[in-house]
């Protein structure tokens, strides 16, 4: 880890709840220098890809993790009154630098499902159901599906979740759930397919 004072819970573990998969550590929202490191990661991988979409993540996010003497003063320095608020002042310098590098952002609906507003030109990426994706689009908001009981290609794999058949994957339909307007459902870019490398070896 290049900058272990920029992290929170390096010394936790996954068995404990401190990240779903080990090592934990997650960035420290309060320090200044997180935000420049980010800028500079983003600006750098932003020039590898032929359009302007960027995916920030956010989903995982464990609160408990800022719970330290530090990120408490910033917190009450800042009138941030919760662990949700501090996670909204993250997100807004995220959004901010975003449109500093003219990207658009994309974030897992864990950010939407924390109930944090973000101008309508972020991205959702749904992983949960058909209902999370029609909430975000109801909500003004452009969505990409990949719901995990048809495309996450390593389920059956590990003890969460069931084993998806290609027939899952092929019937798999982001505009099925009938219950969008046609100005709705073109908010929905489309769908893609996740394989996470923890439980495929």
């Amino acid at each position: 880890v290049s900058f272990p004072s920029l992290l929170t819970c390096l010394d936790k573990l996954r068995q404990d709840g401190y990240c779903a998969e080990n090592p934990c550590g997650m960035l420290d929202p309060s320090q200044d220098q997180t935000y420049d490191i980010l800028s500079v990661l983003v600006s750098e991988l932003s020039e590898l890809s032929s359009d302007n979409f960027f995916h920030f993540g956010s989903d995982e996010v464990v609160l408990q993790c800022w719970n330290t003497t530090t990120i408490l003063e910033w917190m009450s320095a800042n009138h941030l009154a919760t662990f949700e608020e501090a996670l909204e002042y993250y997100e807004e310098q995220v959004y901010t630098m975003s449109v500093k590098l003219d990207l658009t952002p994309i974030h897992w609906q864990e950010v939407f499902d924390n109930n944090i507003v973000l101008p309508n030109n972020t991205v959702y990426q749904v992983w949960k159901s058909f209902d999370e994706l029609d909430a975000i689009v109801k909500a003004g908001y452009r969505a990409i599906l990949s719901n995990y009981d048809a495309w996450y290609l390593d389920c059956g794999f590990g003890g969460w979740c069931g084993y998806c058949s290609w027939l899952d994957a092929w019937q798999n339909e982001p505009l099925s759930s009938g219950n969008l307007t046609p100005s709705e459902e073109a908010l929905i870019i489309g769908g893609e397919a996740c394989l996470w490398g923890e439980l495929v070896t």
